[in-house]
This record gives structure tokens, C-alpha cells and sequence, in this order.
């Protein structure tokens, strides 16, 4: 069955057939919310960090080497600035990729903001 126009992603099949890795760095997951879209969430992770991004709350950021619980959230935390600013680039870009509806002119503004793009 041919994928339709409006599908944006790689396929697993190859890699979970063993022939080999997909060329992802990332992995990108979104959830819409509930109660008229509120408490959307955006993430992005990659071996080490996960960065979650909540549109109605606070950021999060979770070095998964050292907090695999995900217990200490290092969003706010200036050594982790960086980091910080290297999701968020590319939560920006995969968003703008896939033709994500949250993108306007205000959250684009809030992820951008210190975003290394």
C-alpha cells in the first residue's frame, strides 16, 4: 500500500530487519494533549539528553548518562545551557520539517529563543 502524501517519517523496517542504522540521530515524539489541546508536549532525544518541550508549562531537559529516571530537570541549570540550546534548534527544525500546526509565530519565537539552529 502506497504511503500517503501526508506521512512524514523514515521507516524502522530496515533497521529492525538488522540491516544496520537509519541514519537517525534523534528521536523526535509529540503528544497533542487533551481538554482543547492543552498540555501539548514535544520531545527530542538522542543518545545522552531528552528535551522535553511543554507549551504550557516549564521546559525539561534530563542527561539520561547521569539521571536515567529522569529526576533532575537541568532545564533551568546554566551549565546545561548549551545543551539546551542544541535541542531546541533541532525540536525547531523537525517541527518546521513536518509541518507541525503548533509552529505560529509565538511558539516559534519561544523554542527559538537561545535555540542554536
Amino acid at each position: 500500500m502506497p504511503q500517503p502524501a501526508t506521512f512524514v517519517g523514515k521507516s524502522l523496517l530496515p533497521l529492525a530487519l538488522g540491516d544496520g542504522a537509519n541514519g537517525r540521530q534523534d528521536i523526535f515524539c509529540m503528544y497533542f494533549g487533551n481538554q482543547f489541546g492543552l498540555f501539548s508536549q514535544r520531545m527530542v532525544r538522542d543518545r545522552r539528553w531528552k528535551y522535553i518541550w511543554n507549551l504550557t508549562a516549564e521546559d525539561e531537559l534530563y542527561d539520561l548518562a547521569t539521571d536515567p529516571g529522569e529526576i533532575t530537570n537541568l532545564a533551568t541549570d546554566p551549565a546545561c545551557s548549551g545543551e539546551l540550546a542544541r535541542l531546541r534548534g533541532r525540536m525547531l527544525a523537525w517541527l518546521e520539517e513536518t509541518r507541525d500546526p503548533i509552529v505560529n509565530m509565538w511558539t516559534r519565537r519561544q523554542l527559538a529563543q537561545g535555540a542554536k539552529v
